[in-house]
């Protein structure tokens, strides 16, 4: 049974090839094209997949896209609604490619492929959560999946056992740990989706002096999910900013790209990494507490912070933690295959 899996649009395009269950080939399109995080359609990694696994695409039994495009572009309109007219720029950007790179995808892989099989979208966090729980050493786990956001989740909290995923609960849009980061990635003067790691090496330097403010941002609950505030943030009709004045009114003027590094800075980014893996940590003890299960999977794209990653393991409960090695997007092509293999099409794990 050969399941190609396939993620792009964002970033991070990737694909995979798991045969009877077993992931055979993966590889990110970056690779092939020289660009980092490219989001194009991973042409050159589908090739190289099949090239691995010695096929022709007319011997797959399935393909799986990592998200529902469909949803994803409802969202989008939605939010755009409620913070128009500000997100009027933002909506029109994104609504042809929403359209032609992603509620087309069925089309393009038919094209591309030339393939009239089966084609699935899995769920985005499903396929995080895939990602990481069929290739773990568990027959049963917990899973938590955390990143920007998918169609509407930015947070999971599932159960895996067997060959089957059950989802116990979400965080929706517009409240996100991963642009909660992003955002004050954005504030120190670093890219999104690219500099967050910048920002965790940063946090080593300083001390979480800001973390006062930094509870003004974002409200952390007895069951471990979060609620942001908004009115500091403007991802939502503005990604190139991410967050209003209101921010800088909070932690003082944000530092452009080639501005040096301060003190200040240093240690905003202590106090963000410090409230970002008590979040993660109190999210890990309650998914402990209602399941019971002694293993933890993580993944989403906050799952790469490695130094959160080490509380969950020092705190969450839980006596073993895995860690999809490609827990982001690229990833979840691997997930979107493993979900068609098993939880579709009934392939033993």
């Amino acid at each position: 049974m050969n399941v190609l899996g396939v993620s792009s649009n964002y970033h991070d395009a990737a694909a995979c090839l798991v045969r009877d269950g077993r992931p055979v080939a993966a590889a990110e399109e970056e690779r092939f094209t020289r660009r980092k995080h490219d989001a194009h359609f991973p042409c050159h990694a589908i090739a190289y997949c099949l090239r691995e696994g010695a096929i022709e695409p007319s011997q797959l039994d399935a393909v799986a896209f990592y998200e529902k495009p469909a949803r994803k572009l409802a969202r989008v309109l939605q939010i755009g609604k409620q913070y128009a007219p500000a997100s009027a720029v933002h909506v029109a950007s994104q609504f042809a490619p929403g359209i032609g790179e992603g509620v087309c995808m069925e089309r393009t892989l038919r094209d591309h492929l030339q393939f009239d099989g089966q084609i699935y979208f899995c769920e985005h966090h499903l396929a995080h959560a895939a990602s990481a729980f069929f290739v773990s050493p568990f027959q049963d786990a917990a899973i938590l999946t955390v990143d920007g956001v998918g169609e509407w989740a930015t947070c999971a909290q599932s159960s895996g056992h067997g060959g089957s995923i059950q989802l116990q609960r979400e965080i929706h849009y517009p409240h996100s740990l991963g642009l909660l980061y992003s955002t004050l990635t954005a504030y120190l003067g670093f890219k999104v989706n690219d500099d967050e790691y910048k920002v965790m090496g940063l946090a080593s330097y300083g001390k979480p002096r800001f973390r006062a403010e930094l509870e003004r941002l974002v409200e952390i609950h007895a069951d471990g999910s979060f609620t942001l505030s908004l009115p500091y943030f403007a991802y939502m009709y503005d990604p190139q900013r991410m967050f209003t004045e209101e921010l800088e009114h909070l932690l003082g003027p944000r530092r452009l790209p080639r501005e040096p590094i301060g003190e200040r800075h240093q240690d905003i980014a202590a106090s963000l990494q410090e409230v970002t893996e008590d979040i993660l940590v109190g999210m890990a003890r309650f998914c402990f507490a209602q399941t019971g299960l002694p293993n933890l999977c993580l993944a989403g794209g906050v799952a790469q912070n490695c130094v959160a990653n080490s509380k969950v393991l020092a705190r969450g409960g839980f006596q073993n933690v895995f860690i999809q090695p490609a827990p982001g997007d690229s990833g979840a092509a691997m997930g979107a295959a493993l979900w068609a293999s098993h939880e579709v099409l009934g392939v033993a794990r």
